[in-house]
């Protein structure tokens, strides 16, 4: 997987965690990830930790059965969200 630093422009977070910019507008929409600083250019610059949270998401997703509600307003959901998104990944970790 390609690491991201120090800062993920929109297109190389879609790469990095396989979602669309749309679903990357919704997860700012509903408050689970931050909305993300415009260069003078324009391009949108999310922190290198967004890709992580974004996988996060993306797996308590598929455990909540798509219920953002639920990741939204859950505080064990966010706890979740903040320490996945921070732990290295398993992958990474034993490359």
């Amino acid at each position: 997987m390609s690491q991201v630093h120090p800062q993920a422009r929109t297109t190389r977070l879609c790469q990095a965690t396989g979602t669309t910019h749309g679903i990357q507008r919704l997860y700012e929409s509903e408050g689970l990830i931050p909305v993300p600083q415009c260069s003078a250019a324009g391009c949108r610059h999310f922190p290198a930790d967004t890709v992580g949270r974004v996988r996060a998401i993306l797996l308590l997703d598929a455990v909540a059965g798509g219920d953002m509600q639920l990741l939204q307003a859950d505080a064990e959901c966010r706890f979740l969200l903040d320490f996945l998104a921070a732990a290295p990944r398993m992958t990474e970790s034993a490359a």
